[in-house]
């Protein structure tokens, strides 16, 4: 099967389930693994097959904790005597610090209503997050948490013969036939990823501050390729051979990051990943900056790699779930952009999450011009706090009226003149 990681709180599980059916609903049936195989460089099948069941794992090899009965202890009828090469289906991983009850309830519909479109199976597990617990918080504003650290330690949670996975974050749009990625060779890699940017090369030099304690005052490092850690379709043999959980973890620890996790993902995998290209992954917020852009040229790359996503990571403000009004751009439009609206309609095929779910689409839906007042208020309210407007004000009538600033400093200086004399 093919193995896809999400990591989450119990907040975002319904953003998790939506993705989960997207990549389902965009799976092209009527095609093989042995299709996108047939015209990749891989032609070596890696996956495994595996009966379908729901449970909650603890990492760290500990015994999985069953949820129930099995949602269906039998062999996947597509894969039932078939060649390896030919093995299809989804298992998909959430990495949770807590689940309830009721939302293993609803994957479970989930998962059996999906299952009549694509084999597919769900399985959560359990991460403690005392293992990061001396680490900041991360996310976007309110929604700081432990959560993107656990993806650091996603291969514990995968079976040992496992040879490839992809990690995506919640906030991605797919659309296109995943398995298309999982054709890739990474022979030589220990990862493929993107930098969501359509420039054609990221490379960056780091420089981090030591945190208290540890053992160096600055590190330092330059990669010629920058990736972003939201989407990464991982050699585990290579991660695990190349200790890149301890390393990655030994960094955040000892040195302060600006992007947390990615910081140190790309320390460890140092120019060892392959980059996929803008289409894989291209940053939606940074777009709609981009559109806002006087560089006419860059705004068209930017234009370009949005329509032609195979992947879209709807990152920050640009969140597929907020509406077009939620943020505006920095010339205050509403944040609307190509494929938005195919999240809208995932989420009302997503079975089991339907009562809200359906209340947030509809929200989205019918949101107006009172919505779009509401927060050009706030972003104006937003933009005055960064600037002292009574100050300015005063500057532009100096500028507008120079003759009038000469002589209140001609004054001045005379005034000053008199009391030294």
């Amino acid at each position: 099967m093919f193995h896809i990681v999400f990591n989450a709180d119990q907040n975002y599980m319904k953003y998790v389930a939506v993705l989960i059916t997207n990549i389902i609903h965009y799976t092209d049936t009527s095609k093989k693994y042995v299709d996108f195989a047939f015209h990749s460089t891989d032609s070596k099948n890696k996956t495994q097959d595996s009966n379908i069941s729901m449970q909650i794992n603890g990492g760290g090899g500990q015994s999985p904790i069953t949820w129930g009965e099995s949602l269906a202890n039998r062999e996947n009828p597509i894969n039932a005597g078939q060649s390896p090469i030919n093995l299809e289906g989804y298992h998909f991983h959430v990495i949770t610090d807590s689940i309830a009850k009721k939302t293993l309830e609803q994957f479970h519909i989930l998962q059996t209503t999906l299952n009549d479109i694509y084999p597919c199976q769900i399985e959560a597990h359990i991460i403690s997050d005392e293992d990061f617990k001396d680490l900041p918080k991360w996310g976007y504003e309110e929604a700081q948490q432990y959560a993107a650290y656990y993806r650091v330690k996603l291969v514990d949670f995968l079976p040992k013969n496992v040879d490839k996975c992809l990690y995506l974050d919640t906030d991605m749009l797919v659309l296109t036939d995943l398995r298309e990625l999982f054709a890739l060779n990474l022979d030589g890699y220990i990862a493929a990823s993107s930098s969501g940017s359509p420039n054609a090369t990221i490379s960056r030099y780091g420089i981090y501050r030591k945190k208290k304690g540890g053992k160096k005052a600055v590190k330092s490092f330059e990669t010629s390729f920058y990736f972003c850690s939201g989407l990464m379709l991982i050699n585990t043999k290579e991660w695990i051979k190349q200790n890149v959980d301890i390393e990655a973890m030994r960094f955040l620890r000892e040195y302060e990051t600006e992007f947390a996790d990615q910081d140190a993902l790309n320390f460890a995998m140092c120019d060892r990943v392959y980059n996929l290209g803008e289409q894989w992954g291209i940053l939606a917020y940074q777009s709609l900056e981009a559109a806002c852009s006087t560089n006419i040229d860059f705004s068209k790359r930017y234009e370009k790699a949005m329509i032609n996503a195979k992947i879209l990571h709807c990152n920050g403000p640009a969140k597929a779930w907020f509406g077009a009004y939620n943020k505006l751009t920095i010339d205050f439009m509403p944040n609307i952009y190509p494929h938005k609206d195919v999240w809208c309609k995932m989420a009302r095929l997503c079975s089991g999450f339907e009562n809200e779910l359906n209340a947030q689409v509809e929200n989205i839906e019918n949101e107006g011009l009172p919505e779009y007042a509401i927060a050009l208020a706030r972003q104006l309210r937003e933009f005055q706090g960064h600037y002292n407007f009574p100050a300015m004000k005063r500057r532009l009538e100096r500028i507008s009226k120079p003759h009038k600033a000469i002589m209140m400093a001609l004054k001045n200086l005379i005034h000053r003149f008199k009391k030294h004399v």
